[in-house]
């Protein structure tokens, strides 16, 4: 993302959906923390949505395009569920676009 290479990762296809990923916390962690940003082969005409929700509620919503990251960090303390939400906003679905990073992602205890 952005030139730079994020170890520890979740990287989601969003080619004209959206890529969802789901954790339980059951309520045992605090923190989750990431990079978000796109793959540097994401189509620059295209932007994708990040959402963070926790027990079916958003708490994170953020909106980025090719070049861009920003990190994030989300209260999850006495959460049952972490869903992590990337969704594509383009004109069309033809062509490659890359993917959606939650770069560095991880939740403390």
């Amino acid at each position: 993302m952005d030139g730079q290479h994020y170890e520890q990762s979740v990287a989601t296809k969003t080619f004209c959906s959206s890529g969802v990923t789901e954790y339980p916390l059951n309520k045992g962690y605090r923190r989750f923390r990431a990079v978000l940003g796109v793959t540097d082969d994401f189509s620059p005409d295209t932007a994708v949505t990040f959402a963070v929700l926790l027990d079916g509620q958003k708490a994170e919503t953020r909106t980025l395009h090719l070049g861009q990251t920003e990190p994030l960090d989300v209260d999850v303390d006495g959460k049952l569920q972490l869903k992590l939400k990337a969704e594509e906003h383009s004109a069309g679905c033809g062509g490659w676009r890359g993917y959606a990073v939650w770069g560095n992602a991880r939740i403390d205890p």
